[in-house]
């Protein structure tokens, strides 16, 4: 399903949060990114989505387009005067980088209490960790008041929420979230996420298109090769690739291998697609293989890194950043990182993202990544007091240019942080005492915040934004549910992934896919596209 501009603005503000989380979430097990109509059923429960319009950006944004550019932070506004919690302790289990300093020695954790009118008592576990101990407390009954969902890693997710999990229906459908401004904040796409068996269960943690994998480029080297111009089909940039290639040199054209890039190109499904009423997986889709044979023709070209496949993330940007290679394939979100130079010392670096263009002509469609990182779910047991822990969700879902976003994001201004004219100096050896968990609780959305150094690389990003958000592939099971899914599609995945690499690298035929895609079904797959097909028509019904 592709959306157009003008369908965007029926999903509120897709703009992202500015402090990342963990790495916590892959593929998709459950609903995933959003349709344009989300079904009756689904409707029916949906919040309402009213923007805050009391911080005006430099350059605004677009709800459901582009994010706020922020020049410098705004004169901080107020905006919770009641302080939200009743006193008492707020439970909580979620991730941590790394140990805070505890309460008795943490002065931004004990402001924090005294702000939101709670004593807040976390668990703190690692990423890699997570998962063993959600189970563990969970088979104990030992959940605590909130609690961070990793979806793909949760099976029977459904279920579970059923179990443990408040529904927060009567609180935040419709209208009743107006009662939570900065909840009503957060946009539709992300709610869709939150919605099992026709309830609300949960409350997201929006990421918006910040999750969404882009062509990066290093402009300042194709300029000095003569490229300008932004490739118009799959032509042209493989002439781009060819005049940026030296292997001799120690240079490649490409620090990964985004056979995705090309997939949009051909314009095809993200993950999923509805082939009239049923729910079909993209693997299956007619194009996969031109996808496969054409990424495949750029490697055995030698255009790729050699150590690409097995290269890790850092060492690709690495390559990227130091111009070893010119192009590379990450999310949105890495745009700050990779739009300038680490070093400063290269002269005139310039990091762009470069719009799909279509395989022949025209245009692409890229592909919307998921609206969440994890949602957080409140205990059943603490059903008595769900108004206040909404209180203390929407105090922590205040977006910035306000006061409490300030606080909860750079502590208490002459301790951890400084601030002239809007320009925000953090005192780096007490940033550890912020990674209390909180913002994993829950998060504002994503807004751009440059400063006067990166005033011109963030307007780009901004521009950018425009470019992708014109039109994009969206992923049509938001809000749907298989419980094969949550048990068998991480692995199914794998897989598929491991063939289209042995596909590109050569090692197989680009005719092994089709016999992949069956064993795929075979395997679970198709199971999955009935269950999806079938919780489509209950949505929808």
């Amino acid at each position: 399903m592709n959306l157009s501009r003008r369908n965007l603005l029926r999903f509120g503000a897709l703009t992202g949060a500015a402090v990342a989380a963990p790495s916590l979430a892959g593929c998709r097990t459950q609903g995933t990114a959003g349709p344009a109509d989300p079904g009756a059923a689904a409707a029916d429960v949906l919040p309402t989505f009213q923007q805050y319009t009391g911080v005006t950006a430099d350059v605004p944004g677009e709800p459901g387009r582009y994010s706020d550019l922020f020049y410098r932070y705004p004169e901080p506004v107020k905006a919770i005067t009641e302080v939200p919690g009743d006193g008492g302790d707020v439970t909580c289990l979620t991730v941590a980088s790394v140990a805070p300093p505890p309460l008795e020695s943490n002065p931004f954790w004990q402001a924090f209490n005294e702000r939101l009118g709670i004593n807040y008592v976390p668990t703190l576990t690692p990423s890699p960790d997570y998962p063993s101990k959600f189970a563990t407390m969970t088979a104990g009954d030992e959940l605590p008041d909130l609690f961070t969902i990793v979806v793909d890693q949760t099976a029977a997710l459904d279920q579970l929420l059923a179990a443990k999990a408040a529904d927060l229906t009567d609180h935040l459908a419709g209208d009743a979230i107006l009662d939570y401004p900065f909840l009503a904040n957060l946009p539709t796409i992300s709610w869709q996420e939150t919605i099992f068996g026709g309830r609300i269960r949960a409350i997201p943690i929006v990421r918006g298109y910040m999750t969404s994998l882009m062509m990066y480029a290093r402009k300042d080297l194709l300029a000095e090769k003569g490229i300008t111009e932004e490739p118009g089909s799959f032509e042209e940039w493989y002439a781009a690739l060819e005049e940026m290639n030296a292997p001799s040199a120690n240079t490649w054209a490409l620090a990964s291998i985004p056979t995705d890039f090309v997939r949009q190109m051909l314009r095809l499904p993200n993950n999923w697609y509805l082939d009239g009423d049923r729910i079909v997986s993209a693997y299956a889709a007619e194009g996969q293989e031109e996808a496969l044979e054409s990424m495949r023709r750029i490697v055995e070209a030698g255009m790729v890194n050699p150590d690409a496949a097995t290269a890790s993330d850092s060492d690709q940007r690495a390559w990227f950043q130091n111009g070893s290679a010119s192009y590379g394939w990450w999310t949105m979100s890495s745009y700050p990182a990779l739009a300038v130079d680490p070093t400063g010392e290269q002269d005139g670096y310039i990091g762009d993202g470069v719009p799909v263009p279509g395989y022949e002509s025209g245009t692409g469609t890229p592909f919307l990544g998921e609206p969440n990182v994890t949602l957080t779910g409140i205990n059943a047991a603490s059903t008595e007091r769900i108004e206040t822990l909404l209180a203390v969700a929407n105090y922590l879902a205040a977006p910035y240019g306000t006061e409490e976003y300030l606080f909860r994001k750079y502590g208490l201004e002459g301790e951890h942080f400084t601030m002239a004219n809007g320009e925000i100096t953090q005192d780096q050896d007490r940033g550890g005492e912020r990674g209390i968990g909180h913002n994993y609780i829950c998060d504002s959305p994503w807004v751009i915040a440059a400063t006067p150094e990166t005033r011109e690389p963030m307007q780009r990003w901004q521009d950018f934004e425009k470019v992708f958000t014109e039109e994009f592939a969206v992923d049509p099971t938001a809000g749907l549910y298989s419980s094969t899914a949550s048990r068998s599609l991480a692995s199914l995945n794998q897989t598929m992934k491991a063939l289209e690499l042995d596909i590109v690298l050569g090692r197989q035929p680009v005719s092994a896919w089709a016999d992949g895609v069956e064993k795929f079904r075979a395997d679970g797959g198709a199971q999955i596209e009935d269950e999806l097909s079938q919780s489509y028509a209950e949505a929808n019904a």
